[in-house]
């Protein structure tokens, strides 16, 4: 799962104090069919807050699959 669009399109809160992810973020991720998949992540300016972010890709077989990952500092 390629999520560089995403990572990129977060970058422009950097300037606002607004968290967003490092751009030392891993961009390709394998995972094995049924099996688990953590997708690491940094992010800067997090302060107080919590981050949840919710990505959206397609499975080779063409089914919709919602991946959901919570970061609680």
């Amino acid at each position: 799962m390629d999520i560089s669009n995403f990572c990129n399109s977060t970058y422009k809160f950097e300037n606002k104090g607004e968290p967003y992810f490092d751009n030392i973020t891993k961009r390709n991720y394998t995972a094995a069919v049924g099996q688990p998949a953590y997708l690491h992540c940094r992010v800067k300016n997090l302060g107080d807050r919590e981050v949840v972010c919710i990505l959206r890709a397609y499975t080779l077989h063409s089914n919709n699959c919602l991946y959901i990952c919570s970061f609680l500092f």
